[in-house]
């Protein structure tokens, strides 16, 4: 908890000093599909949800605060902050974790250049109620197209190695974005998430609702395709820009 707060107060402290500009809102939230967009420079982005995820009837996880602070440090990067209070409930107990990240988010291409708009993210990760805590590192590669002015495509290809237990995963993700109209939105994606021993692929869909600029709304969905995948999932979650 005091190194939540601790990494709390250094954001602030950097968003503080850091001057502000008109921007648009865009989130990294509800899909699984990282956006190729970084906040920008001088502004706060935090993005926070609630989601289930239910495996059989004897397993199932809920994450109670899953949190994203996005910081924009400069026109092509921000800091990132992520924190949770997951609760893993099985027949036989009940338990939580502390995840948290960190990590960056570092504009490679724009659109309006290439075609392409393209971010690598690079993040650490770990779990506070580990007894002894290690961070797992991360990269990922996220790549963004317009097929219209109302349809975008999104993919994402990354991996991380948890050294402690010599597991390297990873995900590989596409996600295509519909806009219905100037406040509502609908995606779905499918996601692959490869690992040692693990089967784990997904099909999602949610929608999003702009209430104002810097306030978007999303519920979500989605079922499991493989034998380790999830029965179902669903979550919602809010955006607010700063």
């Amino acid at each position: 908890m005091r190194s939540y707060i601790i990494l709390t107060v250094l954001f602030s402290i950097l968003y503080l000093q850091l001057k502000a500009q008109t921007v648009e809102l865009n989130g990294d939230r509800p899909d699984m599909t990282e956006s190729a967009y970084t906040v920008a420079k001088g502004h706060l982005q935090v993005e926070s949800g609630f989601a289930h995820t239910a495996y059989n009837q004897r397993y199932a996880e809920t994450s109670l605060n899953s949190t994203l602070i996005r910081l924009g440090i400069i026109d092509q990067a921000e800091l990132r902050l992520g924190f949770g209070l997951d609760g893993h409930t099985s027949v036989y107990e009940t338990y939580l974790h502390l995840p948290f990240y960190l990590g960056s988010k570092i504009h490679v291409l724009s659109k309006e250049n290439s075609g392409v708009q393209m971010a690598v993210l690079l993040s650490a990760s770990g779990d506070l109620t580990d007894q002894q805590i290690s961070l797992v590192p991360g990269v990922m590669v996220a790549l963004e197209f317009d097929l219209s002015e109302q349809v975008a495509l999104g993919m994402n290809a990354g991996a991380e190695y948890d050294g402690q237990n010599q597991l390297l995963s990873g995900i590989l993700s596409a996600s295509a974005g519909f806009s219905l109209n100037e406040r509502t939105g609908f995606f779905t994606e499918g996601v692959l998430l490869p690992a040692r021993e693990v089967r784990d692929a997904r099909l999602n869909a949610g929608i999003t609702y702009l209430f104002t600029p810097k306030i978007q709304a999303d519920f979500y969905g989605g079922v499991g395709l493989l034998e380790d995948s999830p029965a179902f999932v669903t979550g919602a979650g809010i955006i607010l820009l700063f």
